[in-house]
């Protein structure tokens, strides 16, 4: 009974636990100068029904990135993409003058 769960939600935490690393991965990367922009925050962003796995954004520049996280093989990119760039709309944060930007990280595509 036990492994039987374990097997069942093994994919589970590993996509949570995908997710931090992207995470640290991120800040990482701006505090090297290897993003678009530094950035100043950083987290999920829920509201209703919809969900964005990470959001950063720097609040000084006005840039803002959509991260979805995939831990599942064979992920479709572009129905993905399509999919945040909706969701992206939801976010109520300077709309009229942030420069968006979007990226996609998975196990494998």
């Amino acid at each position: 009974m036990g492994g039987r769960n374990l097997r069942k939600d093994f994919p589970s935490y590993l996509g949570r636990i995908f997710e931090d690393i992207v995470k640290e991965f991120l800040i990482i990367q701006s505090k090297s100068n290897n993003l678009p922009f530094k950035i100043t925050k950083i987290g999920k962003w829920w509201h209703r029904d919809k969900e964005i796995d990470i959001v950063a954004l720097n609040e000084n520049s006005g840039d803002i990135m959509f991260i979805e996280v995939k831990w599942k093989d064979n992920v479709n990119a572009e129905k993905i993409l399509n999919e945040l760039e909706e969701m992206a709309k939801y976010v109520r944060w300077r709309n009229e003058s942030r420069r968006e930007h979007f990226a996609i990280f998975a196990k494998s595509f």
